[in-house]
């Protein structure tokens, strides 16, 4: 992760969100770090991880750093229904000082609050 090689460090995120919840200490050093290239990366990784990542990405959500907040609630809507856990973390976010972090929070909060539907049958 810490490759300088942009296409180094976005296959190192992908191999470590492939080891599950091991790769989670990892995963989360490198999303709060200052390298955003490599939050944006982390953040993917962690999406992948749904469930197992949502203390890292609720503990995010209180995050100083304006940019690792939106990377957190970003990644907490793609999640979507899962996520529903941080549903009241994510709504206190919709009046952040920072436009987009809140506009990132309305979003989230819109995937969240959609029902799942199964894949249709073969």
């Amino acid at each position: 992760l810490k490759d300088p090689d942009y296409f180094v460090r976005h296959a190192a995120a992908i191999a470590l969100a492939a080891r599950g919840e091991a790769a989670i200490p990892a995963l989360e050093a490198a999303f709060l770090g200052s390298d955003t290239q490599l939050r944006a990366e982390a953040a993917r990784a962690l999406e992948r991880l749904a469930v197992s990542a949502l203390p890292v990405l609720r503990k995010a959500l209180n995050s100083r750093d304006a940019d690792i907040r939106y990377e957190a609630v970003t990644a907490l809507g793609r999640i979507g229904a899962p996520a529903a856990s941080a549903r009241a973390d994510v709504e206190h976010l919709v009046s952040d000082p920072e436009s987009q972090v809140g506009a990132a929070a309305r979003l989230a909060l819109d995937r969240i609050d959609r029902p799942t539907r199964p894949l249709p049958e073969p």
